[in-house]
């Protein structure tokens, strides 16, 4: 309980000083690079990709969608791995003030797949 845990100076209380538990070989630095190496990536990609004025090619300014007409070639490094007879589309958001309505069009049967990641890297839709 917090109210356990509050330990009284005078007039004022305060927490005491947390305690680490273990050691950092005990995996704290495999848990921080499985939980940061992706947000890194994610956010490299990121800059990489909104590095314009206008969409142009593979990059274009947040908020605007960017419509790769060409199938990534073997020199396409802006993302890990694209695969390599997939044209993409690509929007980055920033959903933290507004949300986005995505519509499409009905496509008469036709497939077509759709991918919303999360900073993270995890799928979000």
């Amino acid at each position: 309980m917090l109210a356990d845990s509050l330990i009284s100076h005078g007039s004022k209380a305060v927490l005491p000083e947390p305690a680490l538990v273990g050691s950092p070989s005990d995996g704290w630095g495999v848990e921080a690079y499985i939980y940061g190496y992706p947000l890194v990536t994610m956010e490299m990609t990121r800059r990489v990709m909104t590095n314009a004025a206008e969409p142009k090619g593979t990059h274009g300014p947040m908020r605007q969608f960017v419509k790769m007409r060409q199938y990534p070639t073997a020199a396409f490094k802006d993302v890990t791995a694209p695969n390599a007879d997939t044209l993409y589309t690509v929007a980055w958001l920033d959903l933290s003030k507004e949300l986005w309505v995505l519509s499409l069009p009905h496509m008469k049967g036709r497939y077509y797949p759709g991918r919303q990641l999360e900073t993270a890297g995890g799928e979000a839709g």
